[in-house]
């Protein structure tokens, strides 16, 4: 029965701790946007820093409970993550995501221009090379 927990626990951390650093730039949100790579770079770093996090609480949070964390019990949560990212990249590439910006931006639905759209499907690509880093970087410093 605790094995099981400890499975759901694997899902609900990597789910709320590995996007939670994500959170940590929107005070600097309008200052980072302003230059589009600065952007890029830092969802990067905080894709990669909050999924290693997140698999150290997850192997604090085993120790705790007195269960060997194995790969094993990371493997649904990656695979969740890694769905979530083409997700987002699919949002991107057909224009939903550019249209909720606008939306939020200027209360308006619109289209911007080619570049843009460029820029929010790369983006989007940045965090999922961010979250399998930062996953698999959790991974092999955590689960020696």
């Amino acid at each position: 029965m605790v094995k099981i927990v400890v499975y759901v626990l694997a899902i609900i951390d990597i789910a709320i701790l590995g996007n939670i650093g994500l959170l940590l730039l929107l005070p600097f949100y309008k200052q980072i946007a302003k230059v589009k790579p600065l952007m890029q770079i830092g969802c990067f770093l905080v894709a990669v820093f909050s999924n290693v996090f997140a698999v150290y609480v997850f192997v604090w949070l085993c120790g705790k409970l007195d269960v060997l964390p194995t790969l094993g019990m990371l493997i649904i949560p990656y695979l969740l993550t890694i769905a979530k990212d083409f997700k987002r990249i699919k949002r991107a590439k057909s224009g939903i995501r550019m249209a909720e910006i606008s939306l939020q931006e200027t209360g308006e639905i619109h289209y911007g221009s080619q570049k843009f759209l460029s820029f929010l499907i790369l983006n989007e690509y940045v965090y999922l090379v961010g979250d399998i880093l930062g996953l698999s970087l959790g991974v092999v410093f955590f689960l020696r």
